[in-house]
């Protein structure tokens, strides 16, 4: 598993990923185990991310899945032995959908193949330059959670937030669009709600 903000060729992964105990505080990958002859395996790997100030619809997390061959017998072939890891396939997982960011429980496709632009490929279209496995049947399920101040979770903040933000790139914007959100307000749930001062103050500010 890889944090990225490119998916050209030769691009490398973010080193955002917290570390092991005992390991230097972030890394570039992370690992899950599953069981041996397992056929549906079962990640259940907790992975935590620090996530950057500005997310742009580059950024996604790349997952790789591997068979780990098992094999130590004296009988099996240096060649066996060496190939300890075969891929298998890729999947991903932009952070935005919508302009949003994406905290949910997903079910991806995997590829066999991982060419350049791979973000912009459609799995429900035929595309020459990727190879879908099982004709692009959700195959991995993926559970993220966002513990953020930043990026809100609830729908009417995230309107108000990118209203603010248009407000500051266009200026003389009409107040009665401004009013609308505000009205919206009254319909979130506050309790999750931790970061609206802060983010009122850096959105509409002058």
């Amino acid at each position: 598993m890889q944090f990225r903000d490119s998916d050209e060729e030769g691009s490398a992964p973010l080193k955002c990923i917290y570390g092991k105990p005992g390991d230097s505080l972030f890394a570039s990958s992370a690992y899950a185990a599953v069981l041996h002859h397992n056929q549906s395996p079962e990640f259940y790997a907790e992975v935590k991310i620090e996530l950057p100030v500005h997310v742009h619809e580059r950024h996604h997390i790349l997952f790789t899945f591997y068979h780990v061959s098992c094999e130590s017998s004296s009988k099996a072939s240096s060649k066996k032995r060496d190939g300890v890891e075969s891929l298998v396939g890729y999947s991903w997982m932009p952070l935005l959908k919508d302009g949003r960011m994406q905290s949910s429980e997903l079910q991806l496709p995997v590829a066999a193949t991982l060419p350049a632009g791979y973000l912009c490929q459609d799995s429900r279209k035929s595309q020459p330059d990727i190879k879908w496995v099982e004709n692009a049947k959700p195959l991995f399920k993926v559970k993220t959670h966002l513990a953020s101040t930043i990026y809100p979770q609830d729908l009417h903040l995230h309107k108000f937030s990118q209203h603010c933000q248009l407000m500051k790139t266009t200026p003389g914007g009409n107040p009665a669009e401004l009013i609308k959100y505000l009205k919206c307000f009254l319909g979130m749930d506050w309790r999750p709600v931790q970061g609206l001062p802060r983010l009122s103050h850096n959105d509409c500010s002058g």
